[in-house]
């Protein structure tokens, strides 16, 4: 896949956006009863911005758009990320669209280079007949490489 991200930490507005394309060479797939395919071709684009809007509050907004054969779907997120200030610890809280499926809540925090996040869907589909109406919980942990990003940026 091939990948772009502004990380000049003085722009207030730092773009990204990727393309990926998964299973390129159709591995097989095999199954207990003896079956087996090709996986088909995934494309997956990625683009958002992030906001700096001022030196404790950053506004992320970003998309994902999934294909494979017939399968389509897309997520919106705007999430918002407070520094506390003499803390490496900032809070991350958002909310996010995916395509007629679920409208999904987040919260959690990032220190250092790791990311803990909670989050719920809100079923939105027809699958809330099948969930009694109740959601998803997921929990995720994430490990950024890289250095650190600088706390200290330059006002806008």
């Amino acid at each position: 896949g091939f990948n772009y991200r502004n990380i000049n930490l003085s722009n207030r507005f730092r773009p990204f956006a990727g393309l990926s394309a998964y299973h390129i060479t159709y591995p097989k797939e095999q199954f207990l009863d003896g079956s087996e395919g090709r996986l088909p071709l995934r494309w997956m684009l990625t683009a958002g911005t992030e906001i700096s809007i001022n030196n404790t509050v950053e506004l992320v907004f970003d998309g994902f758009y999934n294909r494979q054969r017939d399968f389509q779907q897309g997520l919106v997120n705007l999430y918002g990320i407070y520094k506390f200030e003499h803390s490496e610890f900032n809070l991350i809280a958002g909310i996010g669209w995916r395509s007629d499926d679920a409208v999904i809540m987040q919260l959690g925090f990032k220190h250092g280079n790791n990311i803990f996040r909670f989050s719920y869907d809100f079923t939105t589909s027809g699958l809330k007949t099948y969930t009694r109406n109740r959601g998803a919980i997921e929990f995720s942990f994430m490990y950024v490489a890289g250095k650190k990003r600088s706390r200290n940026r330059a006002r806008l």
